[in-house]
């Protein structure tokens, strides 16, 4: 329902993207809407996992990296994923970023809004393209399963879309394209 068009982002073979179990269920929209993308997503994956495996794959054929972690972090700790999203941009030199928002419930009664707002901080600093994932769940709640984590198939598509919307405001601009930064 909600998947990128096959072949509308051609040329994106130097995309990386670096995810969770997130992007293990939209691996396989983003495979058909970013054609020779390279997608790593594990279950599980915290920001500082993240980095390291950037740092072991990130190859001069990547122009964009998609850096779609945050919602293993430990939302009492959001200066964790900022140190991550500091190396994710010094790893990254001159290559566009892209980051998305994160949706989940409270972890021991603390809430995610440290880590939206760091994320928000990145990509105003930074330029990073925002794939506003916490918004779009906000409007249409069905795209979420039963833990408030994980999406269902439409919302796996629709995420994948999103971060392939992003890409393209890469690939068209370079850095930040006029995608919202989250509020």
């Amino acid at each position: 329902m909600f998947a990128p068009p096959a072949g509308a982002f051609q040329g994106a073979g130097g995309v990386l993207v670096i995810g969770d179990s997130l992007e293990v269920g939209s691996g396989p929209y983003l495979r058909a809407g970013l054609p020779g993308a390279s997608v790593d997503a594990e279950k599980g994956r915290t920001s500082s996992q993240g980095v390291r495996v950037l740092a072991e794959r990130l190859g001069p054929e990547h122009g964009v990296i998609v850096f779609g972690l945050g919602t293993n972090d430990s939302p009492s700790n959001p200066g964790g994923l900022a140190a991550s999203l500091a190396a994710v941009r010094r790893l990254a030199g001159d290559r566009c970023i892209v980051v998305a928002t994160i949706v989940r419930p409270p972890v021991r009664g603390v809430s995610v809004a440290g880590l939206n707002q760091v994320v928000e901080q990145f990509a105003g600093q930074s330029g990073a393209q925002v794939a506003d994932w916490r918004s779009v769940v906000k409007s249409i709640p069905s795209l979420l399963g039963r833990d408030g984590v994980h999406a269902t198939g439409d919302g796996y598509a629709l995420r994948a879309s999103l971060l392939a919307e992003a890409v393209q405001g890469c690939l068209l601009g370079g850095g930040a394209s006029g995608i919202p930064a989250p509020r």
